[in-house]
């Protein structure tokens, strides 16, 4: 196998066509064609299975492309490594946080990281199951701090437990809030909240769901934090709050935690790794200290 055929055989998969496939490597179309039929050639096994309403990818082909995701992320990490190492390039470094772990670690891990690699990069993003797998896979995600079911974490992942968290509903304080409410009650009230997969509000909903809680309103599906923040602040409506979160900055901002006769089971809180990733002396740095940040942490 040859990385250019790696390269064809993701790039199709990312774009969905030969001709996007050619597009996103800036070749033609027959070249990406060539390339794909020589890694079959190569594998001894057909890799897609080309329809008139499009390319789809055979088991073998699906199997091919997690392992050439794998290696051309590696590939790209190996190169970044040597250039840093070279004085060809500063130390760059991907990681995704969960809200709460933000608000309770994020200015460790920063202030570490620019300790050690002044002139590094370090590119933070919202660490929600659904998008950080993807990422992980492809090598644009060193690791994440993340909420998740153990169980539900895909075989190609490894899910570390550092601790849980607490997810609690809060509103507004009006002269009309009452602090003290069935899930029943609240089910009446108007919600906002983040349904992504895999989401801390996502899983707190398949909760209330396996109790037969019936919502009243559609929910104003928000996956921004911050939007989500604004819309809690500034209307009537309910939303979930990591604990700490709440207690630490969102009870200054005028919300009020709605007591509930029983809280939703605490979600696991981890880091979130690529199996057999190799990582750059940055991410490892950040890693290690990630660990020991999170250890035992109960949110």
């Amino acid at each position: 196998m040859r990385i250019n055929q790696l390269e064809a055989i993701t790039a199709l998969a990312e774009t969905g066509s030969i001709r996007g496939a050619a597009r996103a490597l800036g070749l033609s179309q027959s070249a990406v064609t060539r390339a794909l039929k020589e890694l079959e050639r190569d594998t001894g096994a057909p890799l897609l299975d080309r329809q008139t309403e499009g390319t789809k990818f055979t088991r073998a082909g699906t199997v091919l492309l997690d392992h050439a995701s794998l290696a051309l992320a590696a590939i790209r990490r190996a190169k970044e490594e040597v250039r840093r190492i070279s004085g060809q390039d500063t130390a760059h470094v991907r990681i995704a946080v969960t809200p709460a772990v933000a608000n309770a670690k994020l200015a460790r891990l920063v202030t570490a990281f620019q300790s050690d690699f002044p002139d590094g990069r370090l590119q933070i993003q919202t660490g929600v199951l659904s998008t950080v797998v993807p990422a992980l896979r492809t090598g644009d995600l060193d690791f994440a701090m993340v909420l998740a079911k153990p169980e539900e974490i895909p075989p190609d992942l490894s899910f570390e437990q550092l601790g849980d968290m607490r997810m609690i509903p809060i509103t507004r304080l009006t002269t009309d809030t009452c602090v003290k409410m069935s899930w029943e009650a609240l089910a009446q009230k108007r919600w906002v909240a983040n349904m992504m997969p895999g989401s801390a509000d996502h899983i707190v909903f398949e909760w209330l769901n396996s109790r037969g809680i019936q919502f009243t309103h559609p929910l104003i599906e928000c996956s921004s934090p911050y939007l989500k923040m604004i819309l809690n602040v500034s209307t009537d409506v309910v939303a979930l709050s990591p604990a700490p979160l709440y207690h630490s900055q969102l009870h200054a901002l005028g919300l009020v935690a709605i007591a509930v006769p029983d809280l939703p089971p605490p979600i696991a809180l981890g880091i979130l790794l690529r199996d057999q990733m190799p990582q750059s002396e940055a991410a490892q740095m950040l890693l290690a200290l990630a660990r020991r940040l999170g250890g035992g942490m109960t949110l």
